[in-house]
C-alpha cells in the first residue's frame, strides 16, 4: 500500500470497514496476542520513479504509527489472527514497519517486521511476470494454445490460449482450495498427472474468453508450462530468474519440509479457539500460491515494484 501524498490518514472506522483490502495490501496475516515488537522507519532505497523525484509534503509518521497500530489491534482482538505485519511504502520507499502479536504462539516469538508470512495468491504476480517475460524473449506467445505446451491436457473441443489462463477467462473449471473435499486432498503432494485426473476432466464452465472467474487451477497451469518452456521446475525458475535478479532473496518457495528463518506459523480458529493449521501441500499449486517473504521489510517486493522494473511497459497492457 502506498500512503498518499498529504498527511491525511483514514479514520480507524474506516480501517475496518476495509479489513479485506488491507490484509492483502497492507497486512499480511498468517501467524500470532500481545501487541509488541520492532518498530522502525525504513532507509531502504528508494525504487526510481517520477513520483519519488518530486517534493511533497513530510509524513506525519507518529499518526501513521497510531492508525496502523489501532488496525492491528483490533483484528488481534477480534480474533482474526494471533499477530500480523504492517509495511507501509510511499513513492517505491519504505516508510513504516511493524509486527505485533505471535509469529509462533506455541514459541511465544513476536512477529516483527522480519517475519515471513505465505503470501498466498500475490504469488500470481510473479507467474503472470515470469510469463511476460517468456513472451518477450519470443519463447511463448499470449496466443499460443495451451495444448501446444500441455498437449495431453483435454480442453474439451475449447480453444485455450495463455492470455485465458492469465486473466482467468479459460473457464475450466476451478478448484476452491478451501472446500473441504479439496483441503484433503491438498495434503497430498500431488503430481501433474494425478491433478489433471481430478480437475482437467470436468466440464468447463463457461466458453473460454467469455467472462471472468478466479482460477487457481489456470496458474497451476501456468506454473506447469513455464517448466516446460524453460526445462526448470516453475518454483526453481523463479527463484533463480525473477526474485535473484530484483534483490528479493528472502522470498522463496515456502515448502514445509524447507528451513526458512523468521517462518510464521499457520493458525485457524475452530469453535473459537485457535489451532495450527492443517497441512497442505504446496506442491499442489505453486504458481498459484506457495511463495512467502517478509512483506514489512521488502522494499522491492509487490509493495513496491513495478512489473515494468522487470519487462518493457508496453507489455503491461496485455
Amino acid at each position: 500500500m502506498r500512503t498518499s501524498d498529504t498527511t491525511s490518514f483514514p479514520s480507524f472506522a474506516s480501517l475496518l470497514r476495509r479489513a479485506r483490502p488491507f490484509a492483502c495490501g497492507l497486512l499480511l496475516v498468517l501467524g500470532m496476542p500481545t501487541a509488541t515488537s520492532c518498530v522502525r522507519e525504513a532507509t531502504a532505497p528508494a525504487v526510481a520513479s517520477p513520483q519519488s523525484q518530486t517534493t511533497t509534503q513530510p509524513l506525519d509518521i507518529k499518526r501513521l504509527a497510531a492508525v496502523a497500530d489501532s488496525a492491528a489491534k483490533a483484528q488481534i482482538t477480534a480474533g482474526i489472527t494471533p499477530g500480523l505485519s504492517i509495511a507501509i511504502a510511499r513513492h517505491g520507499q519504505l516508510v513504516f514497519a511493524k509486527g505485533y502479536g505471535k509469529a509462533n504462539v506455541e514459541m511465544d516469538v513476536a512477529a516483527g517486521p522480519e517475519t515471513v508470512y505465505k503470501v498466498g495468491s500475490i504469488t500470481k504476480q510473479y507467474t503472470a511476470a515470469i510469463v511476460m517475460r517468456l513472451v518477450e524473449e519470443g519463447k511463448m506467445s499470449l496466443t499460443d494454445p495451451i495444448t501446444k505446451y500441455l498437449p495431453d491436457y483435454p480442453t474439451q473441443g475449447h480453444h485455450v490460449t495463455i492470455h485465458h489462463l492469465l486473466n482467468h477467462t479459460s473457464g475450466i473449471k476451478a478448484f476452491r482450495v478451501m472446500h473441504e473435499e479439496n483441503r484433503q486432498r491438498f495434503r497430498l503432494d500431488l503430481t501433474y498427472p494425478e491433478m489433471i485426473e481430478l480437475f482437467a476432466k470436468q466440464p468447463f464452465e463457461f466458453k473460454p474468453g467469455e467472462k471472468y472467474e478466479y482460477n487457481n487451477f489456470a496458474y497451476y497451469l501456468l506454473g506447469e508450462i513455464i517448466g516446460r518452456v524453460t526445462g526448470i521446475p516453475y518454483q526453481d525458475y523463479l527463484e533463480r530468474q525473477l526474485l535473484g535478479p530484483l534483490g528479493l532473496s528472502n522470498t522463496m518457495y515456502c515448502e514445509a519440509s524447507r528451513v526458512i528463518p523468521h517462518r510464521a506459523a499457520g493458525y485457524e480458529y475452530e469453535e473459537k479457539a485457535l489451532i495450527n493449521a492443517r497441512y497442505l501441500s504446496m506442491r499442489v499449486g505453486p504458481a498459484a500460491g506457495a511463495f512467502a517473504l517478509p512483506w514489512a521489510t521488502c522494499s522491492s517486493g509487490p509493495l513496491c515494484c513495478t512489473a515494468a522494473r522487470w519487462f518493457r511497459p508496453r507489455h503491461c497492457d496485455e
